[in-house]
């Protein structure tokens, strides 16, 4: 790439680009850490650059922000290079060439070496601990390898005339391009340098190579040249501009950007065969260019920085339990999707154009992948949608017809379903948490437990849409036959234990316990469902009756404990807000005490808004000595057990305590426990 010593006087005739621009603006403008002139660019990654120019070592850690590292010193830098960690940068002090070097990749710097006898280091490249710096005077190339702790003149067989750029593919064959059209080449490391034929006398400012033969330089007044033969034969090839092109750069081996004077920025997709140029929104000379792949990059001039960063889709798709990953969807679906592509950012937003889905859920895993969770109405037109991803820097991109809706199966079809302990259309309480919903599904195209999929969510006020879901699927759901024709099953029950839910358009993962959401008839909401079958189409209820909990109502079967919790001490249940341990016991028969004492309990706390607590808990056998601490004895045959357990952080008040085994078929007598405020 060309570069700029300190003396001399340089005047710039700025020429606006004589070519349109068919393309949107792919560059975005930064903000520069000084107001220098930049002659070059390194892309460590899609996050991590380095910028240098007059007096500014820049980096950006972050794709956005920009920090000069500069040493105190002032120098001229022009280029710079990163190995793994090391990085190098390249320059002058006025008087000799210079050489600085950092080994964290720039975050500091360390003392820079002059290499006296030389003028300026224009460009320099790096192999491992191999190294190559070019020089305005004679010697025109030093080469290190032991990563720079020494430099020794390589440079047999080059002209004497001013070298603008190197690169290497190996540790024995690289090139060197300068003024006059002239380009040199090494097969020894830089030992003997063989001239090539270029075919132009322009100066050329940059060369760059994807590997050992296909190659580009680029210069003045448009030039652009290419090799795949490692430059024993270059070709000319058409820019569209007449502005100097002074860096070049290629993320693949087809897609590669040249950039130069008056905000000059061309692009190929194909390797060089065409060129089209791309606004860069700046009339600056744009010195260097560096990509790492075809989306990101950056290139940089006088007293500019811009990034090209594209938001690609290439694919959406769901899982078909059958089929495997397809690319479309049922009407009244709620579903997982998985959308590939590249530079996607953390809090990326999915919609679907013009169209009624709704995105409940969507999580960026990678900058490749993004799983999100969509709502599909049954009223939603069937056809090709298209999906649009809109990272949080404003980046986007669409993909046109990407994902197909078709309409809603006729099977499965459901012949009963419960929810709780309840399968009538009247307002339904739920008496047990969690709590289990239970459909009886036929299809005579059959039925596995490995295909069905089962979703139970709330629904926001006079809405079909999910304002809280969830979605069970494999083990989480009971699978039993009840009927087959031959070895397909046909009609199967399906069940699900519901704890909790997530929320709409969250992307915490928060869980919404049913306690909390629907605690009271006052708080009832209508719970929707459907079921899927091996075709995946899904087979979409409306369980119209409103459902809420009622922690009051004991569940059909449950046997009845009659004898009242009891306070270990007669303050036992009044604690304060201070300190809201709380100890209770219980006198129950001698099987039910060896249950919750090996499988546990569970227990409630209560108040005027609702569950409070949810406590599982182990009591333990107290009986002997019962007496002695006042506390009545058990009666024959019995045990008296307690447990001790903490509310958690509540408001003062009086609550109300409730008590049942673990697997929620013996309900003990409620009790109370006073709050008090802490003093």
């Amino acid at each position: 790439m060309r570069r700029f010593l300190l003396t001399g006087i340089f005047i710039t005739v700025l020429l606006l680009p004589s070519i349109g621009y068919a393309t949107t603006v792919t560059w975005k403008a930064q903000t520069t850490p000084t107001a220098a002139e930049l002659f070059a660019v390194y892309a460590i990654n899609g996050s991590k650059a380095l910028a240098v120019g007059n007096n500014t070592l820049a980096k950006t850690i972050n794709r956005v922000t920009w920090t000069d590292t500069s040493p105190s010193s002032i120098y001229t830098y022009n280029s710079a290079f990163v190995v793994s960690s090391d990085a190098y940068v390249v320059g002058t002090d006025a008087s000799n060439g210079v050489i600085i070097y950092s080994t964290n990749e720039g975050n500091s710097w360390s003392g820079a070496s002059a290499v006296v006898g030389s003028a300026s280091f224009t460009d320099l490249f790096f192999i491992g601990t191999y190294g190559w710096v070019i020089n305005t005077s004679s010697p025109r190339v030093y080469k290190t390898v032991d990563s720079g702790d020494n430099w020794l003149a390589a440079a047999t067989g080059l002209a004497n005339i001013p070298y603008n750029a190197v690169y290497f593919t190996s540790t024995s064959e690289g090139w060197v391009a300068g003024n006059g059209g002239n380009i040199y080449k090494t097969t020894n490391g830089g030992g003997s340098w063989t001239v090539q034929t270029s075919g132009t006398a322009n100066n050329l400012n940059d060369i760059f190579f994807m590997d050992a033969n296909t190659g580009w330089a680029v210069g003045d007044t448009g030039t652009i040249l290419k090799t795949t033969d490692g430059g024993t034969t270059w070709a000319t090839q058409t820019s569209g501009t007449v502005n100097n092109l002074n860096s070049v750069s290629f993320g693949t081996a087809s897609v590669g950007w040249t950039v130069g004077d008056s905000g000059t920025i061309i692009k190929s997709s194909d390797g060089g065969s065409s060129w089209a140029a791309q606004a860069s929104g700046t009339v600056a000379n744009l010195n260097g260019v560096s990509f790492i792949d075809a989306y990101n990059g950056w290139t940089v001039g006088n007293n500019v920085i811009l990034r090209h960063y594209t938001a690609t889709i290439s694919s959406v798709t769901r899982t078909h339990p059958a089929a495997g990953e397809v690319t479309w969807e049922s009407q009244g679906a709620l579903r997982a999707i998985t959308i590939n592509g590249a530079n996607f950012q953390t809090g990326a937003a999915v919609t679907f154009e013009g169209s009624t889905i709704s995105t409940l859920y969507a999580s960026v895993e990678s900058s490749a992948k993004i799983t999100a969770t969509i709502w599909v109405p049954l009223a939603e037109t069937v056809g090709l949608k298209n999906l649009k991803m809109t990272n949080t820097d404003t980046s986007t991109d669409t993909l046109s017809n990407g994902f197909e809706i078709r309409a809603a199966g006729t099977s499965p079809t459901f012949t009963t379903w419960e929810v709780g302990y309840t399968s009538s259309d009247a307002s339904v309480a739920i008496y047990d948490l969690p709590t289990r919903i239970t459909v009886e599904v036929e299809d005579t195209g059959g039925l596995t437990r490995g295909s069905i999929k089962f979703v139970a969510y709330l629904s926001s006020a006079g809405s079909y849409a999910p304002e809280y879901y969830y979605l069970f699927s494999g083990d989480t759901i009971g699978f039993e036959t009840l009927a087959t024709n031959g070895a397909t099953i046909t009609k199967a029950r399906a069940t699900a234990t519901l704890r909790y839910f997530y929320k709409s358009g969250e992307s915490t993962g928060t869980k919404y316990y049913i306690q909390d959401l629907i605690n009271g008839k006052a708080k009832a909401r209508p719970l929707y469902f459907y079921v899927e079958n091996s075709a995946t189409y899904p087979s979409y209820l409306l369980y119209d009756s409103e459902v809420y909990y009622d922690s009051t109502k004991i569940p059909p079967g449950a046997t009845v404990v009659s004898t009242p919790l009891l306070p270990e001490a007669a303050v036992s249940n009044v604690i304060s807000t201070a300190n809201p341990a709380f100890t209770l016991q219980i006198e129950v028969d001698a099987a039910t005490a060896a249950s919750v004492t090996t499988d546990g309990a569970i227990l409630l706390f209560s108040g005027a808004n609702g569950i409070v607590a949810n406590h599982n808990v182990v009591f333990r056998r107290v009986n002997s000595g019962l007496t002695a601490s006042g506390i009545r004895a058990s009666a024959a045959g019995n045990e008296i057990v307690k447990v001790t357990t903490t509310i958690g952080n509540v408001a003062s008040g009086i609550y109300k305590v409730n008590l049942m085994t673990a697997d929620r078929k013996t309900r003990f007598g409620t009790g109370k426990v006073v709050v008090q405020p802490w003093r």
